[in-house]
């Protein structure tokens, strides 16, 4: 009988303490308990609205600080088309640290959007992106052809030129036009080769005359044609 008894108060002092936990957890989680009462936002902006990403923050001010769920505030800032990176943290006892990390545009794609540093699309919206280099080619080559720019880039900014277009089509060939205007088909294989074929020709023989040219067909195995913009202008 004692045995029995026994058991009976070890259940019942398990249970109590139970239910004190569950009592104290629930206290403890309730928003009056610890209220989160700020959000710090941190980050060089220079794109995405300070507005919209306190808009995005402002659901989760109010409600318990260590039930705060930090994995969805970060969502909540990612999902924000100029934010590359959200990073969220706890400071006691009622404060959410946000560093928000902004994505840098380096290109203009297709028909819209932009391309990151990192060569991935997004639907950023700037007032003017004309100073971006424009990049057209298949979904899945966003990558490949900002390398691609890049690399042309690194080679002819030695010679004063700029490329502001970069296009590849469904065949794979590829096709430049500089910032003077001039054209350059490279077609679909020996992207490097090619371009550095042009790069060794036009100081001695396309520099002086590149406002007559309109294109340059580097799709030879060792030469290149080129096509005036006037019937006359590649005499003499």
């Amino acid at each position: 009988m004692r045995a029995w008894l026994g058991r009976l108060a070890a259940v019942s002092l398990l249970a109590l303490v139970g239910t004190g936990v569950w009592l104290g957890g629930r206290w403890l989680l309730h928003p009056a308990t610890l209220p989160l009462r700020q959000v710090e936002l941190a980050g060089e902006l220079r794109h995405a609205a300070r507005a919209e990403l306190e808009a995005r923050l402002r659901p989760f001010v109010g409600g318990n600080f260590l039930a705060v769920p930090v994995a969805q505030v970060r969502l909540a800032l990612e999902s924000e088309p100029w934010v590359q990176r959200a990073t969220v943290s706890r400071r006691w006892p009622d404060t959410l640290q946000v560093q928000v990390e902004e994505r840098r545009p380096l290109a203009r794609w297709g028909e819209g959007g932009l391309l990151d540093q990192a060569g991935r699309h997004f639907a950023g919206d700037l007032r003017d992106a004309s100073w971006l280099p424009l990049l057209v080619g298949p979904a899945g080559s966003e990558q490949a052809l900002l390398q691609a720019h890049r690399h042309a880039e690194g080679r002819l900014t030695a010679l004063g030129l700029s490329v502001v277009e970069l296009r590849q089509d469904a065949r794979g060939a590829r096709h430049l036009r500089l910032g003077n205007g001039l054209e350059l088909a490279l077609g679909r294989r020996d992207f490097d080769r090619r371009l550095e074929r042009f790069a060794l020709a036009y100081g001695p023989a396309l520099a002086a005359r590149s406002e007559a040219i309109a294109r340059v067909d580097l799709r030879y195995a060792n030469g290149f044609a080129v096509r005036w913009k006037s019937p006359t202008a590649g005499r003499g």
